[in-house]
C-alpha cells in the first residue's frame, strides 16, 4: 500500500470538478475494483495500491472561519491486479483507517473551536494527523502481511469498526 497525503489549501470552497477522480469516504458507499483507475507498476509486487488524501479546506476571513476535513480516495493513482473480494475488503480497511484519522482530526478542531485558526495552525495540525496516519497504515499492513495474515486481518477490521464507532459523532463537520 502506498499512502499519499496532501493538503488543500484555498480560501474558497472547493468545485465539485475538482473531486472527480476523487471518492469521499461514505460508510454506504464501499470501493469497487472498478474505482482503481491507475496502471499497475510493473515493479511492485503488491496486489493492489490504494492512495488516500486527507483533504482540508481552510476559509478565513473577516466573518467566517471555517475548516473541512475529508478523507478522499484517489482514483487516478489506485490499482490492482487482485480480483479478489478478500483483497478488495483489505483495500476498504486502508480508506476506512483514513476516515478514522480524518474523525480524530475533526475531534481536535472542534476542541480548539474556541481560538482562530491560522494557517499555521492548520498546517501543524495536518502535518500531525498525516504523519498518525501514515504510520498507522505501515503498522496495519505490517502487522496484517499486506491482507495475507486472515486472523490479524480480521483482528484489524474489528479494531478499525470500533475506532469508526467511537468517533461517529466527528463523521462530518
Amino acid at each position: 500500500m502506498r499512502l499519499f497525503l496532501y493538503f488543500l489549501f484555498v480560501l474558497l470552497p472547493c468545485c465539485k470538478a475538482q473531486h472527480s477522480k476523487m471518492i469521499v469516504w461514505d460508510a454506504d458507499r464501499k470501493l469497487k475494483w472498478s474505482d482503481f483507475k491507475a496502471k499497475r507498476y510493473s515493479d511492485v509486487v503488491s496486489g493492489a495500491v490504494t492512495q488516500l488524501n486527507l483533504e482540508v479546506t481552510y476559509q478565513n476571513n473577516d466573518i467566517k472561519n471555517s475548516l473541512k476535513i475529508t478523507c478522499v480516495f484517489n482514483r487516478r493513482e489506485s490499482w490492482h491486479r487482485d480480483t479478489s473480494k478478500y483483497g478488495l475488503s483489505h483495500e476498504q480497511l486502508h480508506f476506512d483507517i483514513g476516515e478514522i484519522y480524518a474523525r480524530a482530526f475533526r475531534k481536535e478542531v472542534k476542541e480548539l473551536s474556541h481560538i482562530r485558526f491560522t494557517p499555521q495552525l492548520v498546517d501543524s495540525l495536518f502535518k500531525k494527523y498525516a504523519d498518525l496516519l501514515k504510520r498507522e497504515e505501515e503498522r496495519y499492513d505490517n502487522q496484517t502481511d499486506f491482507g495475507l495474515d486472515k486472523i490479524r486481518q480480521n483482528e484489524w477490521a474489528n479494531k478499525v469498526s470500533s475506532s469508526l464507532e467511537s468517533l461517529v459523532k466527528f463523521s462530518q463537520f
